[in-house]
């Protein structure tokens, strides 16, 4: 069997609008009438990323190259097209693998890194929360921010300008890996099949895989001088000590 010579297709026929070539896999060795491929973790995501392929049984065909198989006798089997005679759709929930936090510049950024391709659009990070440790209070509870990427197995959030402020202003919290933890809860994100996230609860809050720590200087934006009260008031670009 020529694993790369299997391809599924959203449509039948040789003009398909979504097709995915297989680049890897295994397959059953035993002598059979059936064939069983697993597909590799890429080409799985690579046809859930796809908004018109393999969704539901109408939109699932398996295209074979000539000869992708051999019978008995090495006669190798006609390329052909085969509508999916059965299919189970994706029920398993996306999990958080591990996840970044850059502190470098302005807006901090939190990149979160998961089990299965998610659906960009369905991001929330008010349902994220940054902790000193395990089995602690949340210490700043994101209020927003702005998703950088789309459907991938990689989520950017750039986290607003008063959420970075809020997480610089604590001493004990995000300067490094060893006090950069978070949960999150179900309703952070959802799968391409509208599957919601496995929550990230307190007692087991996720460290930080890196972390990047702030060299940007903050610089002044304004100032203010009262005549009246001899009061200067500058403003700058970050918290400051």
């Amino acid at each position: 069997v020529v694993v790369t010579d299997v391809a599924l297709q959203n449509q039948p026929g040789s003009t398909p609008t979504s097709v995915l070539r297989l680049t890897g896999g295994n397959h059953s060795g035993a002598n059979s009438t059936m064939v069983v491929v697993q597909l590799t973790v890429e080409d799985l995501n690579s046809v859930k990323q796809a908004a018109d392929l393999a969704v539901d049984i109408d939109s699932c065909f398996v295209r074979l190259y000539q000869d992708v198989v051999l019978d008995m006798s090495s006669n190798g089997v006609a390329a052909v097209v085969v509508p999916c005679a059965s299919f189970d759709e994706d029920v398993t929930p996306p999990e958080l693998t591990r996840f970044e936090l850059d502190m470098n510049g302005v807006y901090a950024h939190i990149t979160l890194f998961l089990s299965e391709v998610v659906n960009a659009s369905t991001v929330d990070p008010t349902q994220l929360a940054l902790h000193t440790g395990r089995n602690t209070t949340a210490t700043v509870v994101l209020t927003g921010g702005t998703v950088r990427d789309g459907n991938a197995t990689s989520v950017v959030i750039e986290l607003t300008k008063q959420d970075t402020d809020r997480i610089k202003a604590h001493e004990d919290l995000a300067t490094g890996v060893y006090n950069t933890y978070v949960t999150a809860t179900t309703s952070l994100l959802r799968d391409m099949n509208g599957v919601e996230i496995v929550a990230v609860p307190a007692h087991d809050a996720m460290q930080a895989w890196k972390y990047y720590e702030d060299n940007v200087a903050a610089t002044v934006e304004f100032f203010d001088l009262n005549m009246n009260t001899g009061q200067l008031v500058v403003g700058l670009s970050e918290t400051i000590n």
